[in-house]
Parts: structure tokens; C-alpha cells; sequence
């Protein structure tokens, strides 16, 4: 297993087969589930486990997909470790395949270019996002950090969550998915016009508590 296993109490017996397929390189016959979707079986020859994201996933070759693919064990609702064996193809590197994407997510590599605003540049120098980046400081006291890896989806809700203290620069895929991902966060729920969302934020809109917002009107008015 490639990183720290997790809690997987209820999957014992599924990773009980998982670990027996691997270590005789014999096919693993499993169930799939994926939410939204009807159960799929599917055959794999297992090449490893791999934890990553607080979550376990089976990395091996899908003979349904015909491509190597992760599968979240969470997801997997059983497995069993079938007769036929398999050879491991010689050239495939456990390694370099997980760390083409970023996180977990997989898919084609892309040329990606980030500046970290004032305020964050210092984590393009203090942290390792993925084993491709780079960065330089710029003269504004920003940062610009590129890399190549795979998982736009999951590099667009990162960069949505520093709230444009980071913004994509490249490739045009990633910036209209961050783009998006703040129109949908900016949208009111539905049945909830903009005008009452506007009265629900309340102090919040201004940058301070409601709490410390409310015990300041009291004040006030004492």
C-alpha cells in the first residue's frame, strides 16, 4: 500500500482478496459501485493499493475499461480472487502513475500556470503540490507556480477554495472551471431569492462574526 491506511473496518474482506491478488498476480473479480450508477462487475489485475486523500483505492488494469484505473475501495462492495493469473506489465510505474494526477484524479497531463496573490505567495516555495512544480516570485510580491499533472476538476476546487487569493492562469479548461465554480457558489439556493440572501448574510457581508455583530447592537443600544 502506497501511504497510511485508513479506517476500513466494514471492507475487511474485500481488502482481505485485494491483498491476496496482488501478492499471487492472480485476476480480482469485483463489484463497483459508483454513486448514481448501477453496480458494475468488472475484472482487474491488481497492482496495487494506494491511500491518498484520506481515502483507499485498488490501482490495477480494468479489462472492461481496458486502461489502468483507480477504484475507491469504499465503493467496491465485494471481491474475490479468480483462477486465472496475470503477468505485471514490466513498463508501468506504480509510482509515476499516481503522481501524474493531481490528488487522485487521473486523465491527460496538462501545462498548468497558477499565481499565488501577495497575501499565499509564500506557499508556492513552502509546499509541494505535485512533484513537476515550479515557482517564482514576481515583482508585486505574487508568486506564479506551473506544473504538469493530470485532475483539472480537483486543482479547479482547490484553487475556488482560496477565494481568488489564487487564480489559473492555464491551461483555458482550468480557469472557465474555477470561473464556474464561483458563479455556482455565488448563485442563492433555489427558492431563495437574491434579496433575502442578501438579508441572510447579514454582518457576515461586512467581514465580521454575527455573533460579535449582534453583542455590538446590544451595546449600542444600552
Amino acid at each position: 500500500t502506497l501511504g497510511s491506511p485508513g479506517h476500513y473496518a466494514g471492507k475487511r474482506q474485500v481488502l482481505a482478496s485485494i491483498h491476496e491478488a496482488i501478492e499471487k498476480q492472480q485476476l480480482l473479480g469485483i463489484v463497483h459501485h459508483k454513486p448514481g450508477h448501477d453496480p458494475v462487475a468488472r475484472t482487474v489485475a491488481p497492482y496495487a493499493t494506494w491511500y491518498a486523500g484520506g481515502r483507499l483505492y485498488l490501482v490495477g488494469h480494468c479489462h472492461l475499461a481496458q486502461a489502468t484505473r483507480r477504484f475507491a475501495v469504499a465503493r467496491i462492495a465485494s471481491a474475490r480472487v479468480l483462477e486465472d493469473a496475470f503477468e505485471a506489465d514490466p513498463s508501468f510505474d506504480i509510482q509515476a502513475f499516481v503522481e501524474t494526477g493531481f490528488g487522485v484524479y487521473g486523465g491527460e497531463p496538462h501545462d498548468v500556470v497558477i499565481t499565488f496573490g501577495p497575501e499565499v505567495a509564500h506557499l508556492a516555495s513552502e509546499r509541494r503540490y505535485h512533484p513537476t512544480q515550479t515557482h517564482a516570485l514576481l515583482p508585486d510580491r505574487s508568486a506564479r507556480l506551473t506544473m504538469r499533472c493530470a485532475g483539472l476538476p480537483e486543482i479547479a476546487a482547490w484553487l475556488a477554495s482560496f477565494g481568488g487569493k489564487e487564480r489559473a492562469l492555464s491551461p483555458p479548461e482550468l480557469v472557465a472551471a474555477v470561473t464556474q465554480l464561483h458563479r455556482d457558489g455565488l448563485a442563492p439556493p433555489p427558492g431563495l431569492a437574491p434579496a433575502a440572501m442578501g438579508r441572510a448574510r447579514g454582518p457576515l457581508a461586512k467581514g465580521r462574526p454575527a455573533g460579535e455583530a449582534r453583542g455590538r447592537r446590544r451595546g449600542a443600544g444600552g
